[in-house]
């Protein structure tokens, strides 16, 4: 009976995500360019997501299922690790993209009937998506700490207030800026969810919401140190399409990393940690 409750409010979960889907999908005009930019600018998102966010929660989950069993204290400890972790590794790499998107996208789409009003208008996508893509990481982490608990309601329920928002953003915002409001929905949406599941989490279980918020702000100012760095640095460099598109984007990437690689040595906590938890899943 208890696997049938957990599944239910995971199907629920599940098409609750369709619904809101297919509502953006037909404010994106079918049959028009924007369904095309929308769903380009998705995969882009889902690249940084899946190789840095999700390898840190496949880290994590079986630390947070053995902490449930340790008590309160020691799964807030792994889940505030695992959330400013994620912080740590996204934030930076939502500015990065957002300052890089126009090389980005001539990168990898400037091919075949790929002209340069699909470049323009995909690039505007890119770029209201990636505001949200830390919101967007931290989000489904913070869930992944009630799954941990054997909650699959309570995110249920926090996924509902995600795609309402999501939709009504959508809706407000699609008139005025066109297919990159719907990005900019999407990155709202996620990043008011992602604030609504942190203080969810403080408040059934005793996981300080205040240290985090602060490790979180000091993340998001190193990167937008990094962006700046970023902008100016990799703007003399290359160019938007092809091999020079590959150059511009190598160079941001670099300095990137080396900004905020230097920032967070002095600034964070989360350098050490983050590298501790490469290693770890590494030797697993």
């Amino acid at each position: 009976r208890k696997l049938a409750t957990l599944s239910t409010w995971s199907v629920g979960y599940v098409i609750a995500n369709q619904i809101a889907l297919i509502v953006v999908k037909n404010l994106a005009d079918p049959g028009s360019g924007w369904v095309d930019a929308y769903a380009k600018a998705y995969v882009l998102l889902q690249l940084p997501h899946g190789l840095l966010a999700v390898s840190i929660a496949t880290t994590f989950v079986p630390d947070l299922a053995a902490a449930v069993k340790r008590g309160a204290r020691d799964f807030a400890d792994i889940a505030a690790r695992g959330i400013r972790l994620t912080a740590f590794v996204t934030f930076p790499a939502s500015v990065g993209i957002f300052v890089l998107a126009r090389p980005i996208v001539g990168m990898v789409f400037a091919h075949g009937n790929f002209d340069l009003a699909a470049a323009d208008t995909t690039t505007s996508v890119v770029r209201a998506m990636a505001l949200g893509l830390g919101g967007f990481s931290v989000y489904l982490f913070v869930l992944r700490c009630f799954y941990a608990q054997g909650d699959t309601r309570t995110p249920f329920f926090v996924n509902i207030v995600e795609n309402g928002i999501n939709i009504v953003l959508a809706i407000v915002l699609v008139d005025r800026h066109g297919v990159a409001g719907l990005g900019y929905a999407f990155a709202g949406a996620y990043l008011l969810a992602a604030a609504l599941a942190l203080v969810t989490l403080a408040t059934k279980h005793d996981f300080v919401l205040r240290r985090v918020v602060i490790d979180l702000v000091v993340i998001a100012i190193g990167s937008a140190l990094m962006g700046i760095a970023v902008r100016f640095s990799s703007a003399v460099v290359g160019s938007n399409v092809g091999l020079g598109a590959s150059g511009r984007v190598g160079l941001g990437i670099a300095i990137g990393i080396a900004v905020y690689g230097a920032y967070a040595a002095v600034f964070t906590r989360d350098a050490k940690d983050y590298l501790s938890s490469r290693t770890t899943r590494s030797s697993r």
